[in-house]
């Protein structure tokens, strides 16, 4: 009886993480696919417009969870309480993220307005090399060979996807590339002022703070824009008329970012570090083939290898980060440890959603060359 229950709960749990995984990627990829949709000339071409939209929405749907469900925002009513609202240090902190949050967003919709998705999204692929030499700058991660190694591959996979490109744009990439550093910045910033400084935030509240901040970034650039320059094309302004002709269109878009963002927090809650990462790599696979498939996108042969090792790599520098242990000696001992598993008495499969059966891990390091041959 015990062993069925058992099963069941098994059942259950994979079958919720294939639930918000699923959720997670068709969202995340649809989102991306519709902010291009709007960004095309005659719908609604006005990156801080819809970046408003989307943090002003947000902003309300959290308030709104907030009033009816405090429970759920446990870093603010939680019983450790971790973060005060009134804290004038929590503000100072999330200042400069929200700042650089605004600027992703909007440069990230920009983007669309010279390139296609495809494109964008191998070239989003190298925000790993940003984020890993930030926060090595930074003191926020310790200098590996192994993943300095893969940084440079990725480096190089990139460079392959960007040269095999047939419709390259200098606009778009030099957009997408400062898109990067303020994600970049903004990774960096979520680590540095508030997990450092002991004010880890969860996914619920991060949003109800920072969503507010954004949307009063975009409020005062759209209102200083208005008044300053009506008539200038950098980032152009929406009139009343955009907004009422589009405005369903718009609701729905909004939906879709609020979704994502609860798609996302679901994912991360039921999910492990590993299954995350994969889903993560399958959702980028995905939009690529559907810029190529469904949006007219036009590859190489030189592109698709660049952007296939952009992948793998990836793959690969995200489990020395998961299992730093294990691939310690190198990436063929690291996989080698993980793939292989140490057959025991009782053979129980090791669960590698944690560090239970670590040391059974390691101890297939031993098979290793390079381990032997180390003093």
């Amino acid at each position: 009886m015990a062993e069925s229950q058992a099963q069941n709960s098994k059942a259950g749990s994979v079958a919720l993480i294939l639930l918000t995984g699923a959720l997670y990627i068709s969202i995340s990829s649809g989102l991306i696919t519709f902010n291009k949709y709007l960004m095309a000339p005659g719908r609604f071409p006005f990156p801080a417009a819809l970046g408003l939209l989307h943090s002003v929405f947000c902003s309300l749907m959290a308030a709104f969870l907030y009033m009816f469900k405090p429970g759920l925002f446990t870093s603010i009513t939680g019983p450790e309480k971790r973060v005060s609202m009134y804290d004038s240090s929590l503000w100072k902190a999330i200042l400069p993220i929200a700042t650089f949050f605004s600027l992703q967003i909007v440069l990230s919709n920009q983007a669309y307005l010279f390139a296609d998705i495809a494109f964008l999204q191998m070239l989003k692929e190298a925000n790993v090399v940003f984020v890993y030499l930030t926060a090595i700058a930074f003191g926020l991660a310790a200098f590996k060979w192994v993943q300095m190694r893969l940084i440079c591959f990725i480096a190089l996979a990139t460079w392959m996807s960007v040269k095999g490109d047939l419709t390259f744009a200098w606009a778009g990439f030099y957009i997408q590339c400062a898109c990067c550093v303020a994600e970049t910045s903004k990774i960096t910033l979520q680590s540095l002022l508030l997990s450092s400084a002991g004010k880890g935030l969860d996914a619920l509240s991060y949003m109800l703070l920072v969503m507010p901040l954004c949307a009063v970034i975009f409020g005062t650039l759209l209102l200083a824009l208005s008044f300053a320059g009506p008539s200038q094309m950098v980032l152009p302004m929406p009139a009343t008329s955009d907004w009422m002709n589009m405005k369903w269109v718009l609701l729905l878009n909004a939906c879709g970012a609020l979704a994502l963002n609860l798609s996302t927090l679901a994912f991360i809650k039921y999910s492990s570090g590993v299954t995350f990462v994969l889903a993560s790599i399958l959702k980028d696979i995905m939009i690529v083939l559907a810029g190529i498939m469904f949006m007219g996108h036009k590859t190489t042969v030189f592109q698709m290898l660049g952007f296939t090792l952009q992948v793998v790599l990836i793959l690969l520098y995200s489990l020395t980060k998961i299992y730093p242990d294990e691939f310690e000696h190198g990436i063929n001992c690291g996989l080698r440890v993980l793939l292989l598993r140490k057959k025991t008495t009782d053979r129980v499969p090791m669960d590698y959603r944690s560090t239970k059966g670590r040391d059974e891990r390691l101890a297939t390091l031993e098979s290793c060359p390079e381990v032997k041959a180390s003093p």
